[in-house]
């Protein structure tokens, strides 16, 4: 009898340990003072909107730190960021930035990139990303997608909403993706590249000027789909030719 309560008691504690690291990791710090208290706790932090041209040097003093909201600012020395190397998030949507950091190659970890709202031009640093899975570039006024996106061969989500991308052709060596978005880019006709995503299973074409449909019935993993604002009254029957296809927003 003694041992069982043992057990049991062990076993709360456990729970109990468990429950409040887990804690700690999900809780979002949004200012430096906040964290710089408690250094080791820290995991996420939301440095958006506060006016930052540079990244802070006391970012360094953080460990755990693996999330980092940096939106909306004007950040233009980014120099701090090799000390950020655990990091696996980081978001730079709205910073007015014309090409992406060099210092971004120390990021070896990085796995979630949010660019959005940017007018980047030189994405070439893009290429140290080797572990990057999901890409942020919504916003952004791009009529292409940029080549070196092409040598992201991990990447599993891409957010190309509100653009004007004419030219699909980095989508060739992108067969890994799992989820695209391409709402608002005005599209008339389906690019012909889509046909080479054998992996994909989620595509968002909302908000364009679609009517033909037949290089989606080569996607042989596509699972949902979301069509609403393209004119449409009725499903179109040939979408009736993906077996793996199970919802569909009209």
């Amino acid at each position: 009898m003694k041992l069982f309560y043992l057990i049991c008691c062990i076993h709360c504690l456990t729970s109990s340990i468990a429950t409040a690291q887990d804690e700690i990791k999900h809780k979002k710090y949004t200012s430096l003072e906040e964290a710089l208290a408690e250094p080791q706790k820290v995991y996420k932090l939301d440095l958006g909107k506060q006016g930052l041209k540079e990244i802070p040097a006391e970012l360094a003093q953080f460990p755990n730190l693996t999330n980092l909201d940096l939106k909306k600012n004007t950040i233009t020395d980014f120099s701090n960021l090799k000390g950020l190397t655990q990091l696996k998030k980081l978001d730079l949507g709205s910073n007015s930035l014309k090409k992406i950091p060099e210092e971004i190659k120390y990021l070896k970890e990085l796995k979630e990139l949010d660019l959005k709202k940017n007018i980047i031009t030189d994405f070439s640093a893009i290429h140290h990303l080797h572990q990057l899975e999901e890409l942020d570039l919504s916003e952004s006024k791009l009529r292409m997608i940029p080549k070196a996106i092409g040598q992201l061969k991990g990447l599993k989500k891409l957010d190309l909403a509100d653009n004007s991308v004419k030219d699909f052709s980095t989508l060739l060596f992108l067969q890994n993706l799992k989820q695209l978005n391409l709402r608002s880019n005005q599209l008339k006709e389906l690019p012909a590249e889509l046909a080479y995503l054998q992996k994909l299973k989620k595509l968002n074409l909302r908000d364009n000027s679609l009517k033909k449909f037949q290089v989606l019935t080569q996607l042989s993993s596509l699972e949902k789909l979301d069509l609403r604002e393209n004119g449409l009254k009725t499903l179109p029957s040939i979408l009736n030719n993906i077996k793996t296809l199970s919802k569909v927003k009209l």
